[in-house]
């Protein structure tokens, strides 16, 4: 049903840089967000409190220094998104 995934030539070390590195932009400046006072609102209204603002904020800049640090591609989620979904769930 399925074909094994079969792994090409070599791949541009500098394509998975930019590519690494754009996702570490993007988990960095969501985490770096949600220190702003505009979240305030939200999280309030999630019921835990700011405490969990706060940490929410260090998961996503963590993850993202995680992204530039590991290659691997799923390592490092089971701290992120499960911090992220137990947020969402909970509005």
């Amino acid at each position: 049903m399925f074909e094994p995934a079969r792994r090409g030539g070599a791949r541009n070390a500098l394509s998975d840089w930019m590519f690494r590195g754009g996702i570490a932009l993007i988990f960095v400046f969501a985490g770096i967000d949600k220190f702003s006072p505009s979240w305030i609102k939200l999280f309030r209204k999630i019921g835990f409190g700011q405490w969990f603002r706060y940490f929410t904020g260090v998961v996503w800049q963590y993850r993202g220094a995680n992204r530039l640090a590991n290659s691997g591609t799923f390592q490092g989620c089971r701290l992120g998104y499960p911090a992220l979904a137990s947020g969402v769930s909970n509005i």
